[in-house]
């Protein structure tokens, strides 16, 4: 099977080649982490629904409550939580938790323990959302830009005038080191930040920034700072809430900038063992069809000249 398809690859051409080999890669990608999944997460879900279910009768045995009465409780305080009520001790739609409800819209991030109940709340959610998307997204690459431009020049320069090298060498992937190191460290503030304020462990931190700056938001740990005797205090809350949204917007910036810096340092100093995957031997097809049409227009006319001899 996997000598046919092998075979399958070389018969195709370039642009045909490389989408092929890259939705097998993300099917296989996929299958294998759904696998992973399976064998860890499985049996602990087990176990929860089990415990579950012995709380649940335990509470109808004790408290004498029908499976009617019991099943709406329940209907009820999953609403609440799947809502983030337990999850806050301030009032969510106040301007500062709208503001930080924005922020996870535009920047794609929706952690899930803050959404519009409303008709209307919704309809203008999704219209917000097909704008700020779109802006956010300009805004994060002009910022990651600046950046990754930023980096280059500086290792260009300390090439140039430090090392007095005459060609500066491997700019974009010194660059990348930097990158990578500062958002390392950053998610290391965060996790340090979340487990000072928010009582996590130090890797739920870790898990929660990554989690966060990637933009996969599952919404399983979330800020829940300021706590509930703060709340009376409004001018903490929204000091909490902008320096979270500019924390978090930073931490994007800065994620844009490594995706931009990688693909960089791919077009100046391209791997060989990843250029099928980005497309790289176009090219190569494209100069082995011209030589392969050089060649038969060569046969062509060694033919025509055969032929026209005495």
């Amino acid at each position: 099977m996997g000598v046919f398809f092998l075979n399958f690859l070389r018969a195709l051409k370039g642009p045909t080649k490389n989408l092929v080999l890259r939705t097998t890669l993300f099917l296989v990608y996929l299958l294998f982490g759904a696998a992973v999944f399976q064998t860890i997460e499985s049996g602990a879900e087990h176990k929860e629904i089990h415990h579950f279910d012995k709380v649940q009768q335990d509470m109808k045995q004790k408290y004498n409550i029908s499976d009617e009465e019991m099943n709406h409780l329940f209907e009820e305080i999953s609403k609440a939580i799947d809502d983030g009520y337990f999850d806050v001790g301030y009032d969510r739609w106040s301007f500062a938790g709208s503001l930080f409800f924005t922020g996870t819209v535009v920047t794609t991030i929706g952690y899930g323990k803050m959404a519009p109940s409303t008709v209307w709340g919704r309809i203008f959610c999704i219209f917000y959302a097909i704008f700020g998307i779109p802006i956010t997204g300009l805004m994060l690459k002009s910022i990651g830009e600046r950046i990754t431009e930023t980096l280059a020049s500086f290792w260009k320069f300390v090439d140039t005038k430090i090392c007095k090298r005459e060609h500066p060498r491997r700019i974009y992937l010194k660059t990348v080191a930097c990158i990578f190191i500062m958002v390392a460290g950053m998610i290391l503030l965060l996790a340090g930040i979340g487990k000072s304020y928010e009582g996590w462990t130090f890797f739920e931190g870790v898990y929660f920034a990554f989690i966060t700056l990637s933009t996969i938001g599952f919404g399983d740990y979330v800020p829940q700072h300021p706590s509930k005797h703060e709340k009376d205090h409004p001018g903490y809350v929204i000091a909490f809430t902008i320096l979270t949204f500019v924390y978090f917007t930073f931490g994007l910036a800065m994620v844009s900038s490594a995706l931009l810096a990688i693909s960089r340092l791919f077009e100046d100093e391209p791997p060989w063992g990843f250029i099928s995957l980005v497309g790289g031997d176009d090219g190569e097809d494209d100069e082995e069809e011209k030589l392969l049409s050089e060649k038969r227009k060569a046969q062509e006319k060694a033919k025509l000249a055969d032929g026209s001899g005495p």
